[in-house]
């Protein structure tokens, strides 16, 4: 299956006071269409700042992405310009942020705010009419006569958002323009005159998305104010406004947050029914392996701003091979463990990423350090087409490696 997004030996520092901090450290992952992919951490392993650097989030200065690539629909991230990025972000990649109350308007009506998404990325200008009409019209000449039909589709849901039915419809329309005598002209006039978002529709499509989260009563709910909604449902209301513009990619950064066990699992059901529904892929942020463990179908494990684990979540949870992912899964609580048993905390603490440590930044935590562990960085292991780990553990040098040192 190609890749939707591809992060390549991404490295970012923040420069402060005291000096610089290395927040992330050579991560690479992938993201595949419709996967609902996790990544886990203690809090400060660079999860929400690697997330957060995808869509360029991270403000420049102080942070600086010093090396690495971002790859989407064939363009890097790191080098778009902050035009290229406005038009991706809320349209194409999408987050949800952890608090609502804060990542939302206070004084703006909750409708009020997802129309205004939808206006700005699904209301075409006579300009970018004109470009858009040009892209179809070209790719309609060149492609082959069974490949049409998938070529429209995909022009119209990356441009618009129309329901399956009308969708249907309006692509029979448009192939009658493309067969015409002047086919970017007659795209040209029905994107402004007829496909065009206006207020209205994107008031209906508000309220439309509003009942999509299971929001009750939502002709009357899209007129209140975020503060009128409990915990939960202002979650609701931040993954409306993230599925706007149907992107292709939601950054859900630990949106169950501040929630009790009740409302985290109906908001995480939701998230994998939309997954479901609209195909689009997933990258859930959280600190708690248990949460993503029915939900996640791959799971990457950071640590001091890298993956030091990634794998499927059967991997994850019955094969663990990096000590600090065994750590992660040895502190959640059992209803099986017996009474007076007492949770396997993980000793230390995180390293200081204003002065990283030689070696692998996890060694002066981990029972089963060697002397090479201090002294350098382990590689990647590929142990199966899915599963890799950095640790010298998995190395085929381990055994000898670790026969020299008794």
């Amino acid at each position: 299956m190609d890749k939707l997004l591809e992060v390549k030996n991404l490295s970012l520092a923040f420069q402060t006071a005291s000096g610089r901090l290395s927040a992330i450290n050579g991560a690479s992952f992938s993201l595949y269409p419709g996967e609902f992919f996790a990544v886990v951490g203690e809090s400060g392993s660079g999860k929400s700042v690697l997330t957060q650097s995808i869509v360029r989030l991270t403000p420049s200065p102080p942070a600086y992405i010093t090396g690495g690539e971002i790859l989407f629909e064939g363009k890097d991230l790191v080098r778009c310009t902050e035009g290229d990025m406005a038009d991706i972000r809320g349209k194409k990649i999408s987050v949800i942020f952890q608090d609502a109350m804060t990542a939302l308007n206070p004084t703006m009506k909750i409708g009020e705010q997802i129309t205004e998404v939808i206006m700005r990325h699904m209301r075409y200008g006579a300009g970018e009419a004109r470009a858009i009409a040009r892209a179809l019209t070209a790719a309609w000449s060149q492609a082959d006569p069974c490949e049409r039909d998938r070529v429209v589709t995909t022009w119209l849901m990356d441009h618009f958002r129309f329901g399956p039915e009308e969708l249907e419809r309006r692509k029979a329309s448009l192939k009658e323009l493309l067969d015409g005598k002047r086919p970017e002209q007659g795209i040209l006039s029905w994107i402004l005159n007829e496909a065009n978002v206006t207020r209205a529709i994107a008031r209906k499509t508000a309220v439309d998305l509003l009942k999509l989260v299971k929001i009750p009563d939502a002709e009357k709910r899209v007129d209140q104010y975020i503060f009128q909604f409990s915990g939960g449902m202002r979650q609701r209301v931040m993954v409306a406004v993230a599925l706007a513009c149907r992107p292709k990619i939601l950054i859900a950064d630990e949106p169950t947050t501040a929630l009790d066990v009740t409302i985290k699992n109906e908001v995480l059901d939701l998230l994998r029914e939309l997954v479901s529904q609209l195909g689009t892929s997933v990258i859930l942020i959280t600190h708690d392996l248990g949460v993503v463990a029915s939900y996640a179908g791959r799971i990457g494990v950071m640590y001091a701003g890298g993956f030091v684990e990634t794998g499927l979540s059967r991997e994850i949870f019955y094969s663990p091979r990096h000590p600090y992912t065994q750590g992660l899964l040895n502190a959640i609580p059992r209803l099986d463990s017996g009474a007076g048993n007492t949770l396997k905390a993980i000793k230390g603490s995180p390293p200081n990423l204003l002065n990283k440590p030689e070696g692998c930044p996890f060694a002066r935590r981990c029972d089963h350090r060697m002397n090479i562990c201090l002294m350098e960085s382990p590689g990647e292991t590929v142990l199966s087409e899915t599963h890799a780990v950095r640790c010298f553990l998995t190395d085929k040098r381990a055994r000898r490696l670790r026969e020299a040192e008794i």
